[in-house]
């Protein structure tokens, strides 16, 4: 426990040491952000969302824990089932009282389903076991080669109709080959073929294929294809546009409803660190930029504003951000 709390502080603590030396005002900023939440009042509507996140997102881990408990109900005092099940508990109760339901913080609780489900795994009938293993190749390879095609839609425009759609999707995107994306995918799905043909048949086989499948898959996803992802999601062409409109002596910017990806995509675009409007500071200044979904959270605060500018994300037109000047 010693050593492991040692090396965790020494990986840990640099940082918002550094931040502390360097930008205290950032780092108090930075832990009182963090703290906040564990001050709130325990969410019963939270913790319902992140039980409804688990079918999908801990797939396949979270039948294979059920499989662990109902074949080990006998021994469910026992440490290796008791232990994860109370860290599991603790997690989630944890996620429901200082986290908003998302997918990222939902991560924290696949180490303790996993430490229930490698038994459960391990412990299959060979039929059952043998049709895991079968669904994971099949699965994981029909994605592989779903990555690969769009790929070739998107890079080198075959098949034709699928790179129209794509184009639709996005419009404005120029697909182009990036060599060193090329090789690494081509790297992760022949490591993926080896892995299919020479994997030896034992208890851990469908394990290694389902962990090794899903790592190959993000892994040529983030390579082939995230060009065109990030061409719709990105937040990059929306800050460099408002930092284009704004003139070099506009003084401080205001803004309402950004949320903490797109305060953070101003600042690392185009080093722009907007104030909320309803601070102090934020009431001063004569430029506000507001986001929103719906026509009350995109109008214009109270008083004398004239509308600058208007934009969106190519992948997301609901969402539109707005500038105006007092």
């Amino acid at each position: 426990m010693a050593l492991g709390l040692g090396i965790a502080l020494l990986l840990s603590l640099p940082w918002p040491l550094l931040l502390l030396n360097l930008e205290p005002a950032r780092f108090h900023g930075w832990l009182n952000t963090e703290l906040t939440p564990l001050r709130t009042p325990f969410s019963f509507a939270g913790a319902g969302r992140f039980l409804l996140l688990l079918p999908w997102f801990a797939f396949p881990a979270l039948p294979l824990a059920g499989w662990t408990l109902w074949t080990r109900r006998k021994e469910i005092k026992a440490t290796p089932q008791l232990l994860p099940l109370i860290f599991l508990l603790i997690t989630f109760l944890m996620l429901a009282l200082a986290y908003r339901p998302r997918q990222i913080p939902a991560l924290l609780m696949l180490p303790s389903l996993a430490l229930l489900a490698t038994p459960g795994a391990l412990s299959l009938r060979r039929g059952a076991a043998n049709a895991f293993d079968w669904f994971a190749m099949t699965t994981f390879s029909l994605f592989v080669a779903i990555v690969w095609l769009c790929w070739s839609a998107m890079a080198l425009g075959w098949p034709e109709k699928l790179a129209g759609r794509i184009v639709a999707l996005r419009p404005g995107f120029v697909g182009h080959v990036d060599w060193l994306a090329l090789l690494v995918g081509l790297a992760a799905t022949l490591w993926w073929a080896w892995l299919i043909v020479t994997a030896p048949r034992s208890p851990y086989r469908s394990l290694t294929h389902w962990s090794m499948g899903c790592t190959c898959l993000w892994l040529l996803a983030t390579t082939l294809i995230m060009p065109w992802f990030d061409s719709g999601l990105s937040y990059r062409p929306v800050a460099q546009a408002i930092a284009a409109t704004l003139p070099e002596n506009a003084g401080c910017l205001a803004e309402r409803g950004l949320n903490d990806t797109q305060l953070a995509s101003l600042a690392y675009f185009v080093e722009i660190e907007p104030l909320a409007a309803d601070s102090r500071e934020g009431k001063k200044c004569n430029w506000v930029l507001v986001v929103g979904d719906t026509r009350q959270e995109q109008a214009a605060p109270e008083g004398k504003w004239t509308r600058v500018w208007e934009g969106s994300r190519t992948g997301n037109r609901k969402e539109k951000f707005r500038l105006f000047k007092r």
